[in-house]
């Protein structure tokens, strides 16, 4: 049995009322297509391009960027991403015959090429003794290192005085300052792995979440996210407006491909000969 005790006429928004939800969603979807439709341009070039890095960046106006040393670890600006490390370390890629296509982050794709590739080999005990010696020591300091920075974000999560906690740690000439700010997603000057931790992070509720996170470097890093505050676009001047806008499209576009695709396989049946891959 149900009683009713008041009922209220149905309300519609107007177009005005909702135009700017309107708007944005339309911008986003804008940005998320071209960005997909950039990368799967991209993807086809690699593909296309036979081991031509120079050939893909030239029709695409695209930087080329070098890291000197990528090993199973990862290096430089990159990181250690698993795919990433994979896509390099494949036969193909080694060898340069193939370009291979990674993205590392929504909205961040990279096509990579092997110049050179030094296998791994035994080298002589003596030959290497220093190097032994000095990773040694810098293993054992970045345990240390880790551990301290463990202790240290216990204490700050336990109430602890972000100043006086990480002033015990900072280096004599140390001239950083360690006033709380704003970073994106895609701050260079921040690091690759600082901005990835910081970015999994739960949004804070009430107090600031703390953690550590070890750096290309080896050293290990203590991070503080105090707020977060949702990107606008109605607030970036225009140029970087239209840019995250494309961003934003390209990766809807990859996203809907991906679970285009998905589905395909879901219903396909395909029988596979594992001989022919040997």
């Amino acid at each position: 049995m149900i009683q009713l005790q008041e009922a209220e006429p149905d309300s519609s928004k107007t177009f005005e009322e909702v135009r700017p939800q309107l708007e944005t969603e339309l911008q986003r979807a804008e940005v998320e297509k071209r960005f997909g439709d950039e990368q799967e341009q991209l993807d086809t070039l690699a593909f296309e391009a036979a081991g031509s890095l120079a050939t893909v960046a030239t029709k695409l106006g695209l930087q080329i960027k070098r890291i000197d040393r990528f090993t199973r670890a990862g290096g430089g600006e990159l990181g250690a991403n698993p795919a990433l490390i994979t896509a390099v370390f494949s036969p193909d890629v080694l060898a340069g015959r193939e370009l291979q296509t990674v993205e590392l982050s929504p909205g961040r794709v990279v096509a990579v090429r092997v110049a050179a590739h030094e296998p791994a080999s035994a080298k002589p005990f003596e030959t290497v003794r220093e190097q032994v010696i000095a990773a040694a020591r810098l293993e054992e300091a970045g345990r240390q290192a880790s551990g301290k920075g463990k202790a240290v974000v216990g204490e700050l999560s336990a109430g602890g005085d972000w100043l006086a906690l990480t002033k015990l740690w900072q280096a004599p000439d140390a001239t950083a300052s360690y006033q709380p700010r704003l970073i994106r997603r895609n701050e260079s000057a921040v690091p690759a792995e600082i901005r990835s931790a910081v970015f999994s992070a739960p949004r804070p509720a009430g107090r600031p979440q703390f953690g550590t996170v070890v750096l290309g470097s080896g050293d290990t890093a203590i991070w503080q996210l105090s707020a977060v505050r949702t990107g606008s676009l109605a607030s970036l001047p225009p140029a970087e407006r239209q840019s995250e806008q494309e961003q934003a499209r390209e990766r809807a576009s990859a996203a809907d491909a991906t679970a285009y695709i998905a589905a395909l396989r879901a219903g396909a049946e395909v029988d596979v000969n594992p001989q022919v891959f040997e």
